[in-house]
């Protein structure tokens, strides 16, 4: 901050000044931070819930996929008849099957 311009801010030069310059905790703050902890925790488990065994997981299933199956986003099938792995480019259609 540049000295002899009107300013709001308080300049603060030492650990003193910073110690008493800061606000008080209010009830507030403290149920707002621990509402937004408890988003975050939702948040990671909704999205390690759709990672594993979820949306973006392999789908599995016995038979060709084609025309029985839509593909989610992991865009994959295992058939586990015969171990082979289909690809479907096209989410949420149940044709265009490829098997690799």
């Amino acid at each position: 901050m540049i000295d002899n311009i009107p300013s709001s801010l308080q300049k603060l030069i030492t650990l003193s000044d910073i110690a008493s310059a800061q606000k008080p905790v209010k009830d507030e703050d403290y149920f707002q931070l621990k509402r937004d902890y408890q988003n975050l925790v939702n948040a990671v488990t909704a999205l390690l819930t759709a990672i594993n065994g979820g949306e973006f997981s392999p789908i599995e299933g016995s038979g060709d996929p084609n025309g029985v199956t839509a593909a989610n986003y992991s865009l994959l099938y295992i058939d586990t008849d015969v171990n082979q792995l289909h690809y479907n480019p096209t989410y949420g259609e149940n044709t265009g099957w490829i098997a690799l």
